[in-house]
This record gives structure tokens, sequence and C-alpha cells, in this order.
């Protein structure tokens, strides 16, 4: 379950261990990533109302991203597994959406929601009209370019709306992907939407995005 903003840094459990290990020879230098099992999205800050809520996104696929490297060279840049150049995601990934609410029953509600700021503290009322009124939707990024992505299962409240520590309460939804046929390099996009369409939020999977590599090819 996700924790309160104030200990993301600290407690995000949709959290990508990895490593980034230099390896010379006399002509190149080669750079690899080491990722985890789990792999995370950055997070996000949304209002519906009065409510406050932020939600990240984890993703898994068996051991697929266990021991997956990306490696660069001075020449080349790719994703390999098992000794092998991998280029398409696998054919299913479960996904996870953490939401979670925090705040303090004094705190303004017609404050802006930021990082900092204290929320308003939601009533078990709001939080249900919220679970109501939200709409989980995913996506392929490629470029600026979204398309649908195909959905095996639909988003499913798999963990109810439960208080943890004092001021705060977190539910998640999980669905199944696939996704045999998408390259690794796209971007995967969970996007919050209201009843009424209206846009909440939007975190972002890049399996690039938190690798600081030297100047060279990419991607």
């Amino acid at each position: 379950m996700v924790r309160p903003f104030a200990r993301i840094a600290a407690n995000l459990i949709f959290l990508l261990v990895s490593l980034m290990t230099p390896h010379s020879s006399a002509d190149e230098k080669k750079y690899v990533y080491h990722y985890a099992s789990l792999v995370s999205f950055s997070s996000a800050v949304a209002k519906l109302g009065q409510v406050c809520f932020q939600f990240s996104t984890m993703m898994s696929a068996g051991d697929f991203f266990k021991e997956l490297e990306y490696i660069q060279t001075n020449s080349t840049a790719e994703f390999r597994k098992d000794g092998r150049r991998v280029t398409l995601f696998p054919e299913e990934l479960v996904i996870r959406v953490g939401f979670n609410t925090w705040g303090d029953p004094l705190a303004n509600a017609a404050k802006p929601c930021t990082w900092k700021i204290p929320s308003h503290r939601a009533s078990e009322a709001e939080i249900a009209v919220l679970l109501r009124s939200l709409r989980i939707e995913a996506s392929w990024k490629r470029g600026v370019e979204l398309r649908p992505a195909e959905l095996i299962t639909s988003p499913e409240l798999t963990a109810k709306p439960r208080p943890f520590e004092a001021t705060a309460v977190g539910w998640s939804y999980t669905f199944h992907v696939r996704a045999g046929d998408v390259p690794l390099t796209d971007n995967f996009v969970v996007s919050a939407f209201s009843a009424d369409e209206k846009l909440l939020g939007r975190v972002t999977l890049d399996l690039l995005s938190d690798i600081t590599l030297p100047p060279g090819p990419r991607r």
C-alpha cells in the first residue's frame, strides 16, 4: 500500500531496484543497467471534489523483468536477458494501481493539492464517491502518440479502502494487459479520469527514464 507523501521517498512500495555498472575494455566501455521483478512508475497528485489523492503504479510479469538488463556500449544499446537480445514486452503484464488519500481535518479543502500542503482529510462518504467516480485507462505511448492498451482483464478493486497511519486511507486496483507485440522502448501510461471524462492525473512507465547513461546510442 502506498504511504503518505511525507514518507514516499522512504516507503514507496512500487520500487524499481536497479544498478548501473560500468565495464571497461581496451577499446570501449560498457554500461549495464539491471532491473528487478517489479517495475515502478512515477507518482501523480490529483483532486476530485475536495479530496486530494495520490496514485502510482507497479508492473510485473512473472520473472521477465528479473535480471533483465539494458546494455550500452560506444556503438550499441539494447535490452538483454539470459544472454539473448530482447525487444518486446512479454505476452501478459500485471498492473497494480495504488491510491491513497491523506490529510488534516483542519486543512482548507479549497487549497490546491501539492506534495507539501496538508490536504483536507476525506470522510468515508467522500472516499466512496471518489471510488464510484474514478475510471482508469491504460495506453501505450510512442513519441507523442497515445494508443489504447489491450486489456485482458478490466481494473478490479483488489484491496478495499482501509486506513493506515493516522490520517491516510489506501486502496488498489489490479488488471492484466496483453503486450507481446509491444517494443520495450514504448512507454506504458495509466490515466485516472472522473465520471465526466475529466483527466485527473497520469503516470508513465519508461524503462529508460531512471537510467543515467553517458552520451552514446540509446533505444
